[in-house]
């Protein structure tokens, strides 16, 4: 079986999730506006959430240096939270650009 997440790797799915939940029930008439401005505030969202539980989890659970006792290497031993293979400490770029394009579109609308 392929997992698609390791660790907390599945909050960051957790915003487009709930962006998918709003846009698929808004009503046809104001779907424009809710487009644009739903992907504005789930990219806030998003980067926000990601980067408060990166932060947590590396202060909560910081890297253990484990020695070999015949050999003496030393041994780096942290969390592995990840999803689609990307640590969780990378996954707020693309809410960043989920972000952009919200306000760009946004703009868009209200101007023309």
């Amino acid at each position: 079986m392929i997992f698609v997440w390791s660790g907390f790797g599945w909050i960051a799915a957790l915003p487009i999730l709930l962006y998918l939940l709003i846009v698929a029930f808004m009503p046809q008439s104001s779907a424009d506006y809710g487009v644009a401005v739903g992907a504005l505030i789930i990219g806030i969202v998003g980067v926000l959430l990601i980067r408060y539980v990166s932060g947590w989890l590396e202060q909560r659970y910081p890297p253990r240096e484990l020695v070999d006792p015949q050999t003496g290497e030393r041994v780096l031993q942290r969390r592995r939270d990840s999803l689609f293979f990307i640590p969780l400490r990378f996954l707020w770029v693309p809410y960043v650009l989920l972000a952009l394009f919200g306000l760009v579109a946004t703009a868009a609308l209200l101007l023309g």
